[in-house]
Parts: C-alpha cells; structure tokens; sequence
C-alpha cells in the first residue's frame, strides 16, 4: 500500500470533521536518506552535517556532510582504538568560518557503559580534523550535552564535570584555537545538565534536573562565566525548560507539582526574581521566546497522553493563545526539541512508534500542519534555513519545504462532493461536480491509500460508482481531484 502525504491528509481529516483550521500551505519531502542522526546544523555556506556514533567496544562519533539537496559529500571520524572505549556523539554546531564542532562523550565498558570523559572536536569543511579535546581528564566522569558558538566563534560546551562540590552541572568554554578560557561550575544544585541556549540578552540560561527526586533547576550566566543568578529546587515531576528574551527576563516551564495537572511558566527578572507564574491546562515542559519577545510552551495534552499541545502568553502574562490539540488524531509521542522561526511560528519534532515527524502551529495559534516521513522512531533533532526548510534527524534525515514565496498563511482548499448512500454496503454513488479528466484516491484514517484510478472525459452531473471490493467496515475518505480542484467526503462502508 502507498501512503498520501500526511500533510495533506491531515488537512483533508479537518475539513471533513469540521475543524476550523486556517491551514499553512503543506510541506513537501524535497529529499530522505536512511541516514541515522542525533544532531543536525547548517553551515554558512549551505550544507547539512549529521552526527551519530555506533555503539561497539572501540567504535567513533561520526560526522556526515550532505549538501542541501542530499547528495553525500564525505564521512569523517576520529578513529580511536581501545577496545574498552567507545564515543557517543551529542551535538554538532557550525562556526562563522562553516567549520564544524561536534561535542561528545568517551564511554568506557559495553555492556554496562559509564561516563568516562568530555570530547569536543573541532573540523574543517573539507573534513579535516583541526584539534580535539578531551577533558579534563582521560577518565573523570564527566560527559556532554549540547554545545553553542557564539558571533566571534567561541565554543560553549554544557556537561556535568568534578567540581569543587563533586560532579555538577558545568560550562567550559574554548577559544576557537582550542584553548579553555573558563569553566563555570555549578555549586547551587541546580541538578544534572539538561538543556542551555543563548538568551536573547546574549547570556546563556541553563535547566538542571535533579538526579534523585522531582527537582529542578535553572541558572543564567554571562559570556564570561560568572553566574548571574541560580534558582533550585523548583519540585516537578517532569524536566523543565529555560529560554530568555531581549530584556534579560527568563522563562521556565515545571509542571504543576501540587495538583499533578498542567504546568506552570514563571517569568523570572534580569535579576532571577518571579515577575509572575501562569497556569497551562496541558503538561508543557519546552519553552521558546520569538522575536515579539513573547513565550511559547509545548508538550502533551496530559500526563501520560500522546498529542500536541502548545500555548502562548503575552509579555504580561495574558493568554495570547492556546492550541490543545495541534497534531490533530496522529497522537505524536517522543516529543524532541521544539523551535520558533522568524515569523514566530512553531515547530515540535516528535514522532509515533513507526515514523518521524514534525508539527507545526502558525504564529497566531492556528494548527499548521504535521509532516510525517516513515522510520522506526521519531525524529531527534531539527534546524530551520532561512528559506524556512526543515532539515530533521533520526532514523532518517530527512529535508521539507514550505510554500511560503507568498508570505501570507493558505487556506487548504477542499470543495464537498456529493456522495450516497450513506453508509453503505458494497457501492457508493458519487455525482460528478464538474466535467473534466479526474484522478481519484480512497484512504483510510492514516493515511494509507486504499485505491486509485483515472476517470476520463466526465460531465458534471454524471454518477460514479464505487465499488466496495475488499475493503473492511470503517469510515474511510474519498478525494477527487481534475483542473487542480479537489473534491472530498467522508465514504463509511457497514
């Protein structure tokens, strides 16, 4: 069996059910390779490099270049041969100068691996390993997350580390020639690292998670590692999310830990100090602040309940928006990272059990859509060009492309077709809306094309019949498409 594109689908699912939805134009695959990945980056100069490892004694972190239309152009490694190690790739960033940085972890043992130390690599465009360090021992315990670069090419490694306090949440920062300018340790508690980013104010926000217990942390510190305020325990049973606007103010998503339903964002001061909290009727625990200077949060509908669903405030803490059902019925599990592009529209990469996906909801709150690509997990890690194409990893890699040359948000347009009787048992009638050469298609609620033909020459007013064949009970949906308009209904066989 084919399956349509899931965009599409999902488009033609909410207009046949009534779901008020001013639809962005879908997406389309401009390309996807069995390219398995934990972290994608553009370059400067157009090309997209994906990060993996394979998890055998002695076996590296691998580094793939691809241009942006998916052709292979080199695969590189650091090849290290003890046999009682093996590297687990992180995160991979691009410079000012397109070279490359990948962050990763020396593993020791195979069967019951642990954290022997913190790697970063820094290569050449044309894959040539320039320096590579790994700190601050060969075996300390230590290990990386994610790594940042910032506008004059330093590199921001978060990871935990030995302390003064034993292993906490650490910062180190490299100069581009490979040189520590500092370390930032954690002495506060704000727990194991979890996720940093840049803040708007060019600082850098930190979330902690506590390893025992249903803690949280967060902290925000400047570009030459000094703290500038810290904030734990903030009790939550899910892993919380920091992001920072251009004022200096942060905002952190913990769920609601007394009552065990919804979350709560807190917008924190320049100086740490809670400016307000809201309620989400949702379980959100990612957080992104767009270029309106205006929070979004995402998650699931509930705890323990596979979906979608996102919302957005006002700088006062008003409900701008809320979206509770963004992915419509494909339920996304595996919920990953989560991104806002220029226009502050947001995009969630998940997936189901079977594919990769991303969803996205239209600055104004509005579902957009959810592409789905087949492959045996959900997708891990995405980035936005500035042409707003996605390129995703996980099982796959994977481009899409959205319609936007206009600008302007698309309503997905369907027009009725009548069909009858309804339901039915071994043909439908369907009345031709108008004359013309037609392409049909039956689907059912997946997506799953059923059957399809051609239907030549028809005059509008004529009745086709559809025959039932071996199709099982169930409701399913019938398009029609000739002279680039489309006809759809919902067909139910008993």
């Amino acid at each position: 069996m084919v399956y349509m594109n899931k965009s599409l689908f999902f488009a033609l699912f909410s207009l046949l059910f009534a779901v008020n939805v001013a639809a962005s134009a879908p997406p389309e695959l401009a390309w996807s390779v069995w390219e398995r990945g934990v972290s994608v980056t553009l370059s400067n100069d157009g090309h997209v490099y994906i990060l993996d490892y394979e998890y055998n004694p002695a076996e590296d972190i691998y580094l793939k270049k691809y241009t942006v239309d998916g052709d292979s152009v080199w695969t590189v490694k650091y090849d290290q041969t003890d046999p009682t190690k093996w590297e687990q790739a992180q995160w991979v960033e691009t410079d000012g100068q397109n070279n490359i940085l990948v962050a990763g972890t020396l593993k020791s043992g195979y069967s019951n691996p642990v954290n022997a130390a913190s790697i970063l690599m820094k290569f050449s465009p044309d894959g040539q390993l320039l320096w590579r360090k790994v700190y601050e021992s060969d075996f300390d315990g230590s290990y990386t997350r994610r790594c940042l670069i910032d506008r004059e090419d330093n590199i921001y490694v978060l990871g935990l580390g030995a302390g003064p306090t034993g292993l906490v949440t650490k910062v180190k920062k490299f100069k581009p020639n490979g040189e520590t300018a500092w370390i930032f340790y954690d002495t506060l508690g704000i727990g194991a690292p979890q996720i940093f980013k840049f803040s708007q104010d060019s600082a850098i926000v930190i979330a902690g998670r506590g390893i025992v217990g249903s803690v949280n942390g967060f902290a925000k510190i400047n570009l030459e590692g000094q703290l500038l305020w810290a904030k734990a325990p903030v009790f939550s049973l899910t892993a919380g999310d920091i992001a920072g606007d251009a004022d200096g103010n942060a905002y952190i998503i913990n769920d609601n830990y007394e009552t065990s339903e919804g979350s709560i964002l807190t917008k924190l001061s320049p100086t740490g100090e809670v400016l307000w909290t809201e309620d989400a009727p949702f379980s959100g625990f990612r957080v992104e602040v767009g270029t309106d200077q205006q929070p979004v949060i995402s998650g699931f509908p509930g705890s323990g309940q596979p979906g979608v669903s996102m919302m957005k405030w006002n700088v006062d803490g008003s409900e701008a928006w809320k979206n509770l059902d963004a992915d419509g019925p494909l339920n996304l599990l595996l919920h990953a990272r989560m991104l806002l592009d220029d226009e502050n529209n947001a995009y969630l990469a998940a997936g189901t059990l079977f594919d990769n996906a991303v969803c996205k909801v239209n600055a104004d709150g509005t579902s957009g859509w959810t592409f789905t690509n087949p492959g045996s997990s959900g997708a891990q890690s995405f980035v936005i060009a500035k042409n707003n194409s996605l390129y995703v990893t996980g099982i796959k890699t994977f481009r899409i492309d959205q319609n936007l040359s206009t600008g302007i948000q698309q309503q997905v347009s369907y027009k009725p077709l009548n069909i009858y009787p309804l339901p039915a048992s071994n043909q439908i009638n369907v009345e031709i809306p108008i004359s013309g050469d037609y392409r049909w298609m039956m689907m059912d609620l997946n997506g799953k094309i059923l059957s399809n033909n051609q239907l030549n020459a028809a005059q509008a007013g004529d009745i086709f019949t559809l025959e039932r064949g071996d199709v099982p009970e169930g409701m399913y949906i019938l398009l029609l498409e000739s002279s680039g308009q489309r006809f759809v209904a919902k067909c139910i066989w008993k």
